[in-house]
């Protein structure tokens, strides 16, 4: 397979109803004088939602294709710092069934109704990509691809126990350090993250990138939105899941701490017929942060076998 590197990534901030929007592209869905592509890859991150965590996974999954199958990355709405040109919501909170909403509208109004979809949603991300099948049926989803899928019991999970009390009493903690420390220098901030992130392997933009929440309205939204995932995501919508589990690939890991091996042997035994799957690569729930490439090339077996 040809490098991922090989694969162009074009940012762009958008508008989507008035909200200011990341979106992070691999490909177009039409080039200038070509046909449209028949299939898109849409990834609906986790939380934090920012495109650019995804930029090696969406390069490869694009790679992979031969450059035949665009994969985008919709950021979260709140959760990226704007460029200098474009208007900020300043303040503005997005919650969870705000960032369906959004997910829904950037569906209709910058995807043609001719393309066939295939989402890829990690963690929360699964969430929304169930509430995007729920409230749109007639959308022209392919596959809904569900990574790390915080899809229940979130509060009562190992990591939704320590984080509950934080993100919904605490949340003001956090917002006070931003604004302090969003003032130091750029390097501080990226020694800060790497100090906070030692030990672990990743992608050498992973710190980087999570420095961009240091901006105190972004990482307010980050942890407002996941006071709400605690509140919120409890019980699994199986009337979906049912009525969609042709399309459905559910990919848990062996050690995760948001949906532990419990949630999977329970999917499992829910839907002994469906294609629910068992990590056994050691992948770790931010999978973004570290095993890009080998996620992606997962997703391209699956992907081929169906083309």
């Amino acid at each position: 397979m040809a490098s991922s590197s090989a694969a162009h990534l074009v940012k762009r901030f958008l508008s989507v109803r008035g909200i200011p929007t990341c979106l992070l592209k691999a490909g177009e869905i039409k080039a200038e004088g070509g046909q449209p592509a028949p299939t898109l890859f849409l990834i609906i991150p986790g939380n934090p939602g920012v495109a650019d965590f995804y930029d090696d996974f969406q390069r490869r999954l694009h790679v992979a294709s031969g450059g035949t199958i665009p994969a985008w990355t919709v950021g979260h709405a709140g959760h990226m710092e704007l460029p200098k040109d474009m208007t900020p919501n300043n303040g503005e909170l997005y919650g969870l069934e705000d960032q369906i909403n959004h997910k829904i509208a950037f569906i209709e109004d910058n995807i043609p109704e001719h393309v066939q979809l295939i989402l890829i949603g990690h963690s929360i991300g699964c969430y929304i990509i169930l509430e995007i099948m729920r409230r749109k049926p007639k959308f022209p989803i392919k596959k809904g691809l569900l990574l790390f899928p915080t899809i229940e019991r979130m509060a009562t999970s190992p990591n939704g126990v320590l984080s509950t009390p934080f993100t919904i009493y605490f949340r003001w903690v956090a917002y006070l350090f931003a604004s302090l420390a969003y003032y130091l220098p750029d390097s501080v901030k990226l020694f800060l993250m790497k100090l906070h992130l030692s030990g672990n392997e990743m992608n050498p933009t992973a710190a980087e990138t999570a420095c961009t929440l240091f901006h105190p309205d972004c990482l307010n939204n980050v942890i407002f939105m996941g006071g709400q995932e605690m509140q919120q995501v409890v019980v699994p919508d199986l009337e979906t899941i049912e009525g969609n589990i042709s399309k459905l690939i559910f990919y848990y890991g062996q050690t995760d701490r948001w949906c532990p091996l419990e949630y999977y042997k329970d999917m499992r035994d829910r839907y002994p017929g469906g294609r629910v799957l068992l990590d056994d690569r050691g992948m770790g729930h931010a999978f973004c942060l570290r095993s890009s490439e080998e996620m992606a090339d997962i997703i391209w077996e699956w992907t081929k076998k169906e083309m």
